[in-house]
């Protein structure tokens, strides 16, 4: 069994048709999917039974070592999460699992649904954020 590091995975968003890599990521998470799932049980069955309803492409959540005086982190940056929150941007994302051969890609459409700033005292300025997905990611 393969086992394929998590460093070589690019998190990257459509800047004017050109996939950007956001800097200074840390950790990513997602996307987090799951299905929206009823119980459809009746007295006349023997067994639960459930029904599927409807696909949830869920969040994708990340953490940067932020610096606001990079592109992919400023107010104004083409390339930012900050910028696209501020102005509540829908925006094409790519994650690229690297290391894999062929290289396996997902991309979706997805909002910032937040970001949050911090900073320790005994630490380094960071940034967590999240995406909150709209329809269909794409694998490939």
């Amino acid at each position: 069994m393969s086992k394929f590091k998590g460093r070589s995975v690019l998190l990257q968003v459509d800047v004017a048709t050109v996939f950007t890599t956001i800097g200074q990521i840390r950790d990513i998470k997602g996307p987090s999917m799951s299905a929206e799932i009823v119980d459809v049980t009746t007295r006349d069955s023997t067994w639960k039974e459930e029904l599927h309803i409807i696909n949830d492409a869920g969040e994708v959540t990340f953490d940067t070592v932020f610096d606001p005086d990079l592109t992919s982190h400023s107010v104004a940056g083409t390339a930012s999460p900050l910028n696209f929150f501020l102005n509540g941007t829908l925006k094409s994302y790519k994650i690229t699992f690297a290391d894999t051969a062929p290289a396996v890609t997902v991309t979706f459409s997805a909002y910032v649904s937040k970001f949050e700033a911090n900073a320790p005292q005994m630490g380094a300025q960071s940034a967590d954020i999240t995406l909150r997905l709209t329809g269909a990611p794409t694998w490939a």
